[in-house]
């Protein structure tokens, strides 16, 4: 089997992704709004070849743009910067926007609009390697389309759900899903969609072996895409077409699209796409033993990848050039080769599977807090019935001791204020002076109940990076961090009528009476601004904290009969904290229902948000 590099097929699917995308001009905008969403399309042409560049306009827009009032605008900017930083490997930086764009997504009122923002989030969740949620995306999107028969939107979603498809190998459904691409496109005047839908299906036979077909559709593609400022997307056709010649045998015809796409890339500020051709002219070369010709190609094809700064580039030209150095003979240097190769995956791996246990965190959030809250249930019945027991034999012995009551009563009063300082004790966190988990949750059980949930949020509140701060700094200062943070809080909560506890760890619980999402936003704010005003002095250097808190009304949940009223709303706040969490933190998510009688529990709660019964609340809202 010919050896494939990695890069290829992810350049191949970016220009899927991208290209299939259509986006039509908004009604009503101003002529300075209007200008806002050329420099859109503009990223747009930028954004695959030529990403730095495309930041770089889409900023200047971003700061131009009412996010509240043109939310599809700010959505197609988002969109083409989460790509543009996507290209650029700095996948975290892309999550924060996807978040931004979810929840402007659902102001959208226009299903049209509503489709194109799903597709989006769709294509931009599939460039992150999230296909679960991309055909989440995609399904809410393809529903909404087939109900408002927006077939000029059934086009990209159909391309979508082919790309899916294809990259999870299930070429035959991919190539029907191409098909109904197409023929959905020619009841529609916009035949825009019709080279990005043809590379990919290219692509996709391909996948299947079916070389013939796949070196003829693309054949299709080559005149329009010499066209003026088509370059990048011609150089990416040359490229996957050199490779079904080199597949076939045929390697001068293979290398000299190879070199063709080489010229273009010449005039092309993309490093990852120059160097997955320098390593196929590589594999080219060995297949034709040039082996100095190999060489050269490697080295250049490294050196192009470390200028880049792209993990995935890097690692194919490590792993190519420890082959070409074992081919002439040099296994020092291909051990060597080999070694930084292995490094960098592992790297890649570890970053895999913290990606996935902190999907496994949000998960399985409900099971671990209702663990929680069951055990301490039971410690609070076991502590009721203890208190009882002791109750009743400090009453027998006041009857039995009647005859010496005297001592007896000194002896109860004693004993009642001992167990009042006890209690006390027992409720109180040692660190910060708060109220502990129990205590707050006898607190919670007392003052909420069934005819006033509705007036009280609860909120909670993590601070961000504190176990850097005790890896880093040790867990003295994290103390202090902690006892600072609970001072403050503590100030706060006297003046804005609120209750605060330490719920575990760096985590505290906060309970208030709101009337609406504006105030709770507001109050929100000035917690996190609190906490970011807090600097611990350290031998090294100070420590500027920050959080991130999710915030539910309780009264929008509904609880399980085994259940206190307040339990879904805290297993629901977990999870905002942890969307706040991956938004980029020191910021906060909430829900806030759009109608009093709405509803929801834990387990829908993205369901929630993304439909029109509740609204989204955040720094941004």
């Amino acid at each position: 089997m010919r050896h494939h590099p990695v890069q290829q097929g992810v350049v191949c699917l970016m220009l899927s992704l991208l290209c299939c995308l259509t986006w039509a001009q908004e009604s009503g905008l101003s002529s300075e709004q209007r200008e806002l969403s050329e420099q859109v399309a503009r990223c747009e042409d930028l954004e695959h070849g030529q990403p730095d560049q495309a930041i770089e306009v889409i900023d200047s827009v971003l700061r131009q743009v009412d996010r509240q009032q043109f939310p599809f605008l700010t959505i197609r900017a988002l969109g083409c910067r989460a790509w543009s930083l996507s290209v650029l490997g700095r996948a975290d930086e892309a999550a924060q926007e996807l978040a931004e764009i979810e929840q402007l997504s659902s102001r959208l009122a226009e299903p049209g609009q509503q489709a194109r923002a799903m597709s989006m989030l769709a294509s931009l969740n599939q460039r992150q390697g999230n296909s679960e949620a991309s055909l989440r995306w995609l399904s809410q999107a393809l529903g909404i389309a087939l109900e408002h028969d927006l077939k000029q939107q059934l086009v990209p979603i159909y391309t979508n759900l082919g790309i899916e498809n294809s990259v999870a190998k299930n070429h035959e459904q991919a190539i029907e899903y191409y098909q109904l691409a197409l023929e959905t496109m020619q009841q529609t005047e916009d035949q825009s969609n019709r080279l990005p839908i043809l590379y990919n299906l290219g692509l996709t036979y391909r996948g299947a072996g079916e070389l013939e077909l796949a070196a003829s559709t693309f054949q299709q593609l080559v005149g329009p895409l010499r066209e003026p400022g088509m370059e990048v997307r011609l150089a990416s056709l040359l490229t996957v077409m050199a490779s079904i010649q080199r597949d076939q045998g045929n390697f001068e015809q293979a290398e000299g699209m190879y070199r063709e796409a080489m010229a273009l890339h010449e005039n092309l500020n993309n490093p990852s796409e120059r160097t997955a051709v320098l390593i196929d002219l590589s594999y080219l070369s060995l297949d034709t033993s040039d082996l100095e010709a190999a060489l050269d190609y490697s080295a250049a094809a490294l050196e192009t990848a470390r200028s880049s700064e792209l993990p995935m580039s890097i690692r194919g030209a490590l792993q190519l050039r420890s082959r070409v150095l074992e081919a002439a003979g040099e296994l020092d240097h291909a051990l060597e080769f080999q070694r930084q190769f292995n490094q960098l995956n592992e790297e890649y791996l570890r970053e895999q599977q913290s990606t996935a246990l902190n999907q496994m965190r949000a998960e399985l959030g409900f099971e671990r807090q209702a663990a929680e809250l069951a055990e301490l249930r039971a410690q609070q019945q076991q502590q009721e019935y203890e208190l009882n027991q002791q109750q009743l034999r400090q009453t027998a012995g006041i009857i039995i001791g009647g005859l010496i009551l005297l001592g007896i009563l000194t002896a109860y009063l004693w004993q009642r204020r001992t167990n009042r300082r006890l209690t006390a004790l027992s409720q109180t966190d040692q660190l910060t002076g708060l109220p502990n988990r129990r205590r707050i949750m006898d607190f919670l059980t007392a003052s909420i109940h069934s005819g006033n949930a509705d007036r009280f949020v609860l909120m909670l509140l993590d601070l961000d990076y504190f176990k850097k701060i005790n890896d880093d700094h040790g867990h003295d200062a994290g103390d202090r961090a902690l006892v600072e943070v609970a001072d403050r809080m503590r100030n706060f909560a006297k003046t804005h009528e609120i209750e605060v506890g330490r719920w575990g760890g760096e985590e505290f619980l906060l309970l208030f009476k709101s009337d609406s999402p504006d105030q709770t936003i507001q109050l929100a704010e000035q917690l996190l601004d609190e906490v970011a005003s807090v600097t611990v002095e350290t031998r090294e250097q100070p420590i500027h904290l920050s959080a991130s808190a999710g915030l539910v009304p309780v009264g929008v949940m509904q609880p399980p009969d085994n259940q206190q009223i307040w339990e879904p709303a805290l297993l629901a706040t977990d999870q905002l904290l942890y969307r706040a969490k991956k938004a980029g933190r020191n910021n906060f998510f909430g829900i806030w229902p759009r109608q009093a009688e709405a509803r929801t529990e834990p387990h829908d709660l993205d369901a929630a948000i993304e439909s029109s019964q509740f609204q989204l609340l955040s720094r941004a809202s």
